[in-house]
């Protein structure tokens, strides 16, 4: 997952994760706690597959998974976190930027980053520092919208290009709004 996490690739933990739930309608205290771990160690994405697939209750797996996370996520140490990868962005002006932008809401006790991109390099890079406030990455392709939601804490919105700081202004204010951020 560090590898991963260094090499700017998105890092996805899929073993079987709450396999007794394909059976039972609980996950073992182990399971719980490897899911726990793989989020508290930086995975981007946790995965099910026979839970999901042929489990007497694939919903209850998914809500379970998500619960576990979301519980995780809210106890972890952002602020380590964040200073740990101060050195793992790329030693150019993007990557700074995306580093501040997560120092600045992570300081200001921001509700949301907003991140607007045409490939998706942009959030990736804001996503690659875990900030603890929610990456509202804002894009015109919605195949750029589909792959980044499978990096870190990004919340996805396809819209029309943007073409003045006022509109993108009213857009993000609007877009945060809307999704509740």
């Amino acid at each position: 997952i560090r590898k991963c996490s260094i090499a700017g690739v998105p890092g996805i933990t899929a073993t079987e994760m709450l396999e007794s739930m394909v059976t039972q309608g609980r996950p073992t205290r182990a399971e719980v706690t490897d899911v726990a771990n793989a989020i508290a160690d930086g995975t981007d994405a946790t995965m099910l597959s026979a839970e999901t697939s042929v489990g007497k209750n694939p919903a209850l797996a998914v809500r379970t998974m998500a619960e576990i996370a979301c519980e995780t996520e809210r106890h972890l140490p952002y602020r380590q976190i964040l200073d740990e990868r101060r050195g793992w962005h790329e030693n150019s002006a993007e990557g700074i930027i995306a580093y501040s932008a997560c120092y600045l809401a992570n300081e200001l006790n921001s509700r949301a980053i907003v991140a607007f991109t045409r490939s998706g390099i942009t959030a990736e890079r804001v996503s690659r520092c875990r900030p603890k406030t929610p990456i509202l990455a804002i894009t015109p392709d919605e195949e750029v919208a589909r792959r980044l939601l499978i990096w870190w804490g990004i919340i996805t919105s396809i819209h029309a290009p943007i073409h003045t700081a006022d509109d993108l202004f009213a857009v993000s204010a609007s877009l945060a709004t809307a999704t509740r951020l």
